[in-house]
């Protein structure tokens, strides 16, 4: 979810169902975007599909949740994590392309939206193959390890750790593409005030 800022990209799982909560309301948001729909949510915010008016694009926004904007430090988190990936320019990782506040006052972040599967949802099949299409799954697997490990790396050498790395953190896009995604818990090296 690269030139410039950083794309946080997004991948949208096809077999998301929601997660019951109040989440698929309609939100109020600047004038510059139009909501579409819900796409997901995770610990510490919902991702909306919405209409980027002055581009004329679809782009996913990820809205911190009420109850999390209300803490001081998980505030500052999500804020964190909208500069760390902001400052990742690769093409593994996806880029940030705008941030701000609600007139509720909830941050929010804009991101390029990525439709695909995660990782741990291909490993899932992979494991069901038949012998015989387990050589070619396997080839295909040892290629998405190589591109996670290319963006990884890329992210150490601009001092910034993921610290959530795992298989359902990966999205696998419809055109092959193989991106970190979940930067929320990312910290950049030899931050003196980094929660354990």
């Amino acid at each position: 979810m690269t030139a410039g800022p950083a794309e946080q990209t997004v991948t949208v799982d096809p077999e998301w169902q929601g997660d019951g909560d109040s989440a698929d309301s309609p939100v109020v948001l600047p004038d510059r975007y139009e909501d579409l729909r819900q796409l997901g949510s995770g610990g510490f915010g919902n991702v909306r599909r919405v209409l980027d008016r002055k581009l004329d694009r679809a782009v996913a926004m990820k809205i911190l949740r009420p109850e999390i904007d209300a803490t001081a430090s998980l505030r500052a988190r999500f804020l964190s994590e909208i500069r760390l990936a902001a400052r990742l320019a690769h093409p593994g990782i996806v880029a940030i392309h705008d941030f701000g506040e609600l007139a509720d006052g909830r941050l929010w972040f804009t991101m390029a939206e990525v439709e695909g599967r995660t990782l741990q949802a291909i490993i899932d099949e992979a494991m069901e193959a038949s012998p015989d299409e387990r050589a070619a799954r396997r080839r295909r697997l040892l290629d998405y390890c190589a591109r996670v490990c290319d963006a990884v790396a890329y992210a150490h050498d601009q001092g910034v750790i993921h610290r959530d790395l795992k298989p359902a953190n990966v999205m696998i896009g419809a055109f092959g593409q193989v991106l970190v995604m979940d930067w929320g818990l990312a910290r950049r090296i030899g931050d003196a005030h980094e929660e354990s």
